[in-house]
C-alpha cells in the first residue's frame, strides 16, 4: 500500500517499528545470531556461534561476546539504512521493500546499493577490532570485491529482511485515517 501523495513516507508506522527495532537489545541479540547462523550456513565459515545461555565468568570474554553480536549487526544496520532510503526514494512502505528483498524482486542496482551498504558496514568495524584487518584482500571498493565477498553482503541483506518482516507489524495506512 502506498503512502498517500500529501503524506511523506516517514510518518508510516512501520518506520517507527524499524526505530523501536534499533534500540532492542533483544531484537539486535536474536537478529546477530540469525545473521551469523546464516552467514556461516551459507559460506561455510568456521567462526563458532553466539551462544546466549552460555556463561561467561570473565569481563574479557563479556566483552568479546559483545564484539561479536556487534560485528553480526552490520548487515541489520545496512538494511535498515538502505531500506529507510529506499522507501523514501520510492514513496513506498518500508515492508514494501523488505518483501521485494526477501523475493528477490529488488532491482539489481538497489540490490547493488544495500549490498554496499553491507560492505561498508562491515569495514566500519574492522579498525575497531584491528587496525590491521584494514590491510585484508578483502577491505577494496565494492566494484573490486570478488563475487563470493558480494554474496556475503547479499546473504546478509536477505536474511534480516526476512527477519525484520516477520517483526514488522505491518499495518493498512487507509484505515489510520
Amino acid at each position: 500500500m502506498e503512502p498517500k501523495e500529501n503524506q511523506l513516507p516517514s510518518s508510516d508506522p512501520e518506520f517507527g517499528q524499524l526505530s523501536s527495532m534499533l534500540r532492542s537489545r533483544a531484537f539486535a541479540l536474536d537478529i546477530s545470531q540469525k545473521l551469523e547462523a546464516a552467514y556461516n550456513q551459507n559460506l561455510t565459515d568456521t567462526q563458532p556461534a553466539i551462544l546466549p545461555e552460555q556463561v561467561i565468568p570473565e569481563m574479557v570474554a563479556q566483552v568479546g561476546q559483545e564484539e561479536k553480536i556487534a560485528v553480526n549487526l552490520a548487515g541489520f544496520y545496512a538494511l535498515e539504512c538502505g531500506v529507510d532510503y529506499l522507501a523514501t526514494l520510492k514513496r513506498k512502505r518500508p515492508s514494501e521493500i523488505l518483501q521485494s528483498i526477501v523475493d528477490e524482486s529488488l532491482l539489481l542496482l538497489d540490490r547493488d546499493l544495500l549490498c554496499r551498504f553491507a560492505n561498508a558496514t562491515w569495514k566500519a568495524g574492522q579498525p575497531f577490532r584491528d587496525l590491521n584487518r584494514i590491510t585484508r584482500d578483502a577491505f577494496v571498493p565494492y566494484s573490486l570485491l570478488p563475487e563470493l565477498e558480494k554474496k556475503k553482503d547479499w546473504v546478509q541483506i536477505k536474511t534480516a529482511a526476512a527477519l525484520v518482516l516477520a517483526n514488522l507489524k505491518i499495518t493498512d495506512l487507509n484505515q489510520r485515517q
